[in-house]
């Protein structure tokens, strides 16, 4: 645990830099199963396994528990993945990547800074591109902590 603070918790991974913090808000008076979108909300949490084996262990694993809600496993295109909602409602996903990954639509020197679509949107990518506004990352460089880049995010074409 890297620290709490009332309803707060901060879990950290390692050294606790970007992408590896896990902030929970515990919220007791809220009945059990209840969530909703908004501001600040997260769809679903997703991890890494290391494989099909991994990943149908783990499956197996959950549903000894008694897990009733796990998916069996969905082609993303980059990844496989299995979904599973704990009782109180979150869904966290284990997946693992294939056939490059992310790289397989765009080198590594410029991943993320286009939007793809995967096949089985292709013909509602106008419809979702229409409704976007520009992205701004202020992110800082973690090669240079002391500096702080900007890029847009840009629909590909």
């Amino acid at each position: 645990m890297a620290g709490k603070q009332g309803r707060e918790t901060a879990y950290s991974i390692r050294d606790g830099a970007p992408g590896r913090i896990v902030e929970i808000v515990h919220d007791p008076e809220l009945p059990q199963g209840t969530w909703r979108f908004g501001a600040g909300t997260v769809h679903h949490i997703a991890f890494h396994v290391d494989d099909q084996a991994t990943q149908a262990s783990f499956k197996a694993y959950l549903e000894g528990l008694g897990y009733t809600d796990c998916s069996d496993p969905k082609d993303r295109g980059y990844m496989m993945s299995v979904y599973f909602r704990t009782p109180s409602g979150t869904l966290f996903e284990a997946a693992y990547l294939y056939g490059g990954g992310f790289l397989k639509d765009e080198p590594v020197e410029t991943l993320g800074t286009q939007i793809c679509t995967p096949p089985w949107l292709l013909d509602r990518r106008d419809e979702f591109l229409s409704a976007l506004e520009p992205i701004v990352d202020c992110a800082p460089d973690l090669r240079n902590p002391s500096q702080y880049r900007q890029k847009t995010v840009v629909p590909a074409a």
